[in-house]
């Protein structure tokens, strides 16, 4: 199992084509970090709750698959859904991991042991921060809010991270939710993780990521290192 990878549940959702038909199809998002539980200590996969719970409509107990079903014909089953959070402050979701073991970062962490920090980031501007996705892969921007007010598909967000991408390119796109927000320490080889991704603008040019903190007080989850 791989952080960063494509992730998604079994289960098909219904949406609605431009030309009004109906269709059945997968959801597709990335998994971002392997967690415990605060009590039991038992590990889990963390992204976001539209992703694992099916744009919202899932439940507890559906079962995960990676990569995707979009991604592969296979059925590689590494969990199932254990509770998600969606309310003004986080998008987000735990599955319980069937494997029992840790997911590192490709590409941004050089070794699959590297020491993550987890912390809020510092206030704008700051340095370049990094994302590894399922669909963009691994791009780079900057944060240029940390109290951010948006909306996503409907739904008003508050004391969001604001990510601005570098170059003018694509720092996200459909598929990318559930990537976590990564930073480097100035003179340490630790990185620092602040925020998990949810939402980008239609271009991709910037993204909403709730603060990773926020994330695991909501879901009472703690970091494995």
């Amino acid at each position: 199992m791989v952080g960063d990878i494509s992730i998604g549940p079994a289960r098909k959702v219904y949406r609605s084509r431009p030309n009004g038909e109906i269709e059945q199809v997968h959801i597709v998002g990335t998994l971002g970090l392997v967690v415990k539980d605060e009590l039991e200590g038992s590990t889990f996969m963390l992204s976001n709750r539209h992703v694992l719970f099916a744009d919202n409509v899932g439940g507890p107990g559906d079962v995960i698959i990676q990569p995707s079903p979009v991604d592969t014909s296979e059925r590689n089953r590494v969990g199932t859904n254990i509770r998600g959070r969606r309310n003004s402050k986080v998008d987000c979701a735990i599955a319980r991991n069937y494997h029992d073991r840790d997911a590192s970062i490709n590409e941004i962490a050089d070794d699959p042991g590297q020491e993550y920090i987890f912390t809020d980031p510092g206030e704008p501007p700051v340095d370049f921060v990094w994302k590894r996705g399922r669909t963009t892969k691994k791009t780079a921007g900057f944060i240029s809010a940390t109290d951010a007010s948006v909306i996503i598909d409907g739904d008003r967000f508050i004391d969001q991270i604001l990510i601005i991408s570098d170059r003018n390119s694509r720092f996200a796109d459909k598929g990318d939710s559930g990537s976590v927000i990564v930073m480097n320490q100035t003179l340490s080889t630790k990185l620092l993780i602040v925020g998990l991704l949810f939402g980008s603008e239609e271009d991709g040019e910037w993204a909403v990521a709730n603060k990773i903190l926020t994330v695991f007080r909501q879901l009472g989850v703690r970091p494995v290192n």
